[in-house]
């Protein structure tokens, strides 16, 4: 699938949230839903054994051994919940709960990320604005169901360069819809 394609697949996710978020708002589900994919998809091949790894530290010295766990796996971001967008959906009637769990079971780096996302005329982000109104209109499950079975964002699948213009395009869409110049939004 090419860069076009995948992130043509990837916005036209926003058919879901049609009618809740208008145009301008578009954007606040997509672009950290990709990155949430993105990181499950990068961890997905050796996350259950890592994680195991990690509950087995104890509590007093988590911090310093994940950085090690990381390092030793080449990572530069982990997820401490035990959870992915795939493993929320298993418990629809929790979801809400388990989202904000998985979103603050990321490392540092990934939450300022996620938090940039949320913040809006220089105030400060909260990172539930990610899930919370999709949870509102009923809206959570579809979306992140949609992202787990529509977007592969495996690196075997989608290298870095990719996956960047995916960002870069799904960016311009946003834009376009809006009426704004996108090219001072690229990444």
């Amino acid at each position: 699938m090419t860069e076009q394609e995948l992130a043509g697949m990837i916005w036209n996710i926003k058919e879901i949230i049609r009618g809740v978020y208008d145009d301008t708002e578009v954007e606040n589900v997509i672009l950290p839903f990709t990155l949430l994919r993105r990181l499950d998809c990068v961890l997905q091949d050796r996350y259950d054994e890592l994680y195991q790894q990690y509950k087995e530290f104890p509590d007093e010295k988590k911090d310093v051994m994940l950085m090690a766990l990381m390092r030793r796996n080449g990572l530069t971001f982990f997820n401490t919940s035990g959870l992915s967008l795939n493993k929320l959906l298993a418990q629809p009637k929790m979801l809400a709960d388990n989202f904000k769990t998985y979103l603050d079971g990321f490392t540092q780096n990934v939450r300022n990320i996620l938090l940039a996302f949320t913040q809006e005329d220089g105030e400060n982000g909260d990172i539930s604005r990610i899930y919370s109104r999709l949870d509102r209109n009923d809206l959570l499950f579809q979306v992140t169901e949609s992202f787990v079975n529509n977007a592969d964002l495996h690196p075997d699948r989608v290298d870095n360069a990719m996956m960047g213009t995916i960002f870069e395009i799904i960016i311009r869409k946003s834009k376009e819809t809006t009426n704004t110049k996108a090219g001072q939004f690229y990444t």
